[in-house]
């Protein structure tokens, strides 16, 4: 099969590199920016790679809602399958681009968006198949967690922290994305969306790191507690309810001991129980190995003469919003609110940039 790849940063070159040797999958165009082009297989023309029959499948490595967005747009109108680790066009219109490539009778997978390596989309879709899955929280961000890890392990201060973020190559130059909750969002609509089958997670509520200090993690840390920035949400009946933003965690759960900048996902599921999933959220090669496992049961598809749009996630459900199914202590600045909804107070943290953090009732 041949594939076209969007971008070549970190993870666009990771994927054309794990496949350098590959028989079955062949990189015939990588699409670069002008004046980077450089080289047989690489090209600045957009056309050049949607309108090559020859190609089956693109796989989308660019950062950012635009242009990724309209690529995909674009390559499934063409009847082109699509894999892609851009969690943010993906979040953008969810729905649309699904219903898209079901009409055009293609595949848009989508693994490596969530996560990294973590295989969690492929166990959300079968347990939205399967079961019935009434929440799922997680550590989906390696800057964040990095920063707050080191801050509650070596005593840094956020600064310090984000800092050395940016030198490991965790952290963007730009990390708004990462510290605010941004990029978690996006994580928690694709997640919530797939697991329940549903297009209406888009406006989840966040709210992100920039306002913990190194003394509010030592204050909690003294009662055996870590913050972490967690996705959070609930499903009972046809009501949900997710979230993002700052979680305390006694320190004797698996949420709290996340090092680095490794993610953590568990979804709770009626007759699964609790499953919990670990590993590597970001890096080249870990989300590319995801990208690459998404294209291989593309190949197996088309090699079984199935159509690929089998393979696609349905979204059929209509959900109500409902901000009493999660409730617990919430901190905001020196005050204490008691079996209270972080719905009524996160608005105001955010417009006074005021310390938050969520101890759920039910954690």
């Amino acid at each position: 099969m041949k594939i076209g790849i969007l971008g070549y940063g970190t993870v666009g070159k990771a994927v054309y590199e794990l496949l350098s040797d590959n028989s079955e999958l062949e990189v015939k165009y990588i699409l670069r920016k002008k004046g980077k082009a450089v080289g047989d297989k690489m090209t600045d023309d957009i056309n050049k790679i949607i309108c090559d029959y020859e190609i089956q499948l693109i796989i989308d490595a660019l950062p950012g809602i635009h242009p990724s967005y309209e690529y995909i747009k674009e390559a499934i109108t063409h009847g082109k399958n699509v894999v892609s680790a851009n969690k943010a066009a993906l979040a953008y219109d969810f729905d649309r681009l699904l219903k898209l490539a079901c009409k055009n009778k293609v595949a848009l997978l989508y693994e490596a968006s969530c996560g990294g390596a973590i295989p969690i989309i492929d166990e959300a879709k079968k347990i939205s198949k399967t079961d019935k899955a009434s929440s799922i929280c997680g550590i989906l961000n390696g800057t964040s967690n990095y920063i707050l890890y080191k801050m509650y392990k070596d005593g840094l201060d956020f600064e310090t922290a984000l800092n050395k973020a940016k030198e490991l190559g965790y952290a963007e130059a730009d990390p708004t994305a990462d510290i605010e909750g941004f990029d978690v969002r996006n994580k928690a609509v694709i997640l919530c969306s797939t697991v329940w089958n549903t297009f209406s997670c888009k406006a989840i509520e966040t709210l992100g790191i920039s306002s913990i200090s190194h003394e509010k993690i030592l204050s909690f840390a003294n009662e055996n507690r870590s913050i972490k920035l967690m996705m959070m949400a609930k499903k009972l009946g046809n009501h949900y309810k997710a979230y993002v933003m700052p979680v305390i965690i006694d320190n004797s759960r698996l949420e709290a001991n996340v090092p680095d900048n490794y993610n953590i996902a568990t979804i709770e599921a009626e007759n699964a129980g609790r499953l919990t999933f670990f590993g590597q959220g970001a890096g080249g090669r870990a989300t590319a190995s995801a990208v690459i496992r998404d294209a291989y049961d593309i190949l197996e598809c088309l090699d079984k003469g199935n159509s690929p749009e089998s393979l696609n996630t349905i979204l059929f459900n209509e959900l109500i919003e409902d901000n009493e199914l999660i409730k617990g202590k919430v901190y905001l600045d020196n005050n204490v609110y008691e079996h209270a909804s972080p719905h009524d107070y996160l608005e105001v943290a955010a417009k006074n940039n005021s310390f938050f953090a969520f101890l759920p009732d039910y954690f």
